[in-house]
């Protein structure tokens, strides 16, 4: 893979993928959606920098590090892509969390007592 997940690929593909990896769990597991949406919110700001930044060298195919001026490139690129990788993200929580909401109340058990089940 040389080159092939640089740039707008990457920050599309990762932010399609983490966003909603990231909202299930507290979309499931808190009642409140503006508490899960929150949390999810604040979960993409820690793993948006991990997703860009240990890829680069799959990514970009650096085998080892040399003491050229420009062996830093990479990471300077990963720092811009976790800017926009973000704003993805955060644009895509946006538009994921009605149906991440519905989601969440289908997979989280039922609070109701059926009175079959105790008679």
């Amino acid at each position: 893979m040389d080159r092939e997940l640089i740039g707008l690929p990457f920050i599309l593909l990762a932010a399609a993928f983490l966003t909603p990896a990231t909202m299930l769990v507290p979309y499931r597991y808190f009642r409140s959606p503006e508490r899960a949406r929150a949390i999810s919110a604040l979960a993409l700001f820690v793993f948006v920098p991990l997703v860009a930044f240990c890829t680069v060298r799959w990514r970009w195919g650096i085998d080892e590090l040399d003491d050229s001026p420009a062996a830093g490139l990479p990471y300077l690129a990963a720092a811009y892509e976790t800017f926009w990788l973000w704003c993805a993200s955060m644009v895509a929580l946006l538009l994921l969390h009605s149906p991440m909401t519905r989601v969440g109340e289908m997979l989280r058990p039922s609070d109701k007592i059926d009175p079959d089940i105790f008679e």
